[in-house]
C-alpha cells in the first residue's frame, strides 16, 4: 500500500525512471519508488515535469495537489482508475434511497461530533463545553434536520482557537487547517477512485461546482484529528503565515495519526481505505449500520 506524501516547496525537475520519481535540484537527485507514494504537492511555480511524466504518475495512482502563492492547495489532480465494475458504481450511486443517504449522514455527523467532544475534553478548554458537545451527538435526527453539526461547530471552534476565532478569518490557524484538511481530503479522493466511486455523487454534500462532493461527506469524522493537531502546534506560533517547517510538521502528524475504527488502530492512509471499504458494503447492503468511522 502507498503510504508516502511528497512536499515539494523549491525548485525542481520531475521525471520518471525505472518506475521511481526522480527529484533533481541544483544539490542533488533522489529517486522514490512510485508505488509507494500517494500523494504529491507541488508548491514552488519553479517545478517542472513532461505531460509524460505526470500521465506515469497518475498512472501509479497518485494524487497531486497544486498549491497557490500563499501555499494553499488551488487544484488536485485524482488519478481515474480504470475499475473493473465502475459502471456499477455509478448505478450503486445513483439509485440510493433518500432514507439511506439520510441515515448515512447522520452516522457521519454524529461520529464527527464525538471527535471534536474527545479533541475539546483533551484539551484545556472549558470542560462544560466538551460535556455539551458529547450531549448532541444523541440529538442528531436523520439527516440532521436540525443541524447539530452547525450548532456543534460553533461551540467547538472557539472552544480551541478563541472567543473570536471563526473559521472565516485569514489567519495562520485557519491556513493549517485548510492545509490539513486538503492532505486528508486528497487521501479520500484517492482512495475513492481507486475503488470505483464516482467522487462528485455525495451522501449530503450536492454542489454541482464540486467534483468531491463524497469526499467531502467522508473526511468529517476526520476533521478533528488536524484541528488537535493544529491547537497543539500552532496555537502558540508568533508566525503570521505557513513556512515549510510548520507545513511538513503538519503533513508528518496527519499522516502519522492512527484513529480505532472496530476496536482496530489504524494509521490515516488505512482508516481511509477501512472507511470506504466500508461505504461500499453499507450501501450495497442498504445498511448504514455497516459503515466504519474512526474513532479518536
Amino acid at each position: 500500500m502507498a503510504f508516502r506524501t511528497v512536499i515539494l516547496s523549491n525548485p525542481a525537475h520531475l521525471q520518471v525512471q525505472h518506475s521511481q520519481l526522480v527529484i533533481t535540484t541544483d544539490e542533488s537527485s533522489v529517486p522514490i519508488p512510485l508505488e509507494d507514494i500517494c500523494v504529491i504537492g507541488l508548491e514552488h511555480p519553479a517545478i517542472s515535469f513532461s505531460s509524460g511524466t505526470l500521465q506515469r504518475i497518475t498512472e501509479e495512482g497518485c494524487v497531486v495537489i497544486f498549491s497557490d502563492g500563499r501555499h494553499l492547495p488551488s487544484a488536485v489532480l485524482t488519478p481515474s482508475f480504470q475499475h473493473s465494475r465502475m459502471s456499477n458504481r455509478i448505478i450503486l450511486q445513483t439509485s440510493l434511497s433518500k432514507p439511506l443517504k439520510k441515515q448515512l449522514w447522520k452516522r457521519i455527523v454524529q461520529q464527527k461530533i464525538s471527535n471534536q467532544s474527545h479533541v475539546v475534553f483533551s484539551s484545556d478548554s472549558n470542560e462544560n463545553t466538551a460535556h455539551l458537545i458529547s450531549s448532541l451527538v444523541s440529538q442528531v435526527l436523520s439527516g440532521d434536520s436540525t443541524n447539530r453539526e452547525g450548532y456543534a461547530a460553533r461551540l467547538y471552534f472557539p472552544a480551541l482557537f478563541g472567543a473570536q476565532f471563526t473559521r472565516s478569518d485569514d489567519s495562520i490557524i485557519n491556513a493549517g487547517l485548510n492545509y490539513g484538511y486538503a492532505i486528508v481530503r486528497s487521501h479520500i479522493c484517492r482512495s475513492l477512485a481507486y475503488h470505483g466511486f464516482t467522487p462528485s455523487m455525495g451522501i449530503n454534500h450536492k454542489s454541482e461546482l464540486n467534483m468531491f462532493n463524497l469526499a467531502d461527506d467522508i473526511i468529517e469524522p476526520f476533521r478533528p484529528i488536524v484541528d488537535a493537531i493544529i491547537l497543539n502546534k500552532l496555537i502558540t506560533t508568533d508566525e503570521k503565515n505557513l513556512n515549510s517547517e510548520i507545513k511538513r510538521c503538519i503533513i508528518e502528524n496527519v499522516i502519522e495519526s492512527t484513529f480505532t475504527i472496530r476496536s482496530q488502530q489504524y494509521p490515516l492512509v488505512a482508516a481511509v481505505q477501512q472507511t470506504v471499504l466500508s461505504l461500499l458494503t453499507a450501501m450495497t447492503q442498504e445498511d448504514p449500520t455497516l459503515l466504519q468511522l474512526p474513532t479518536m
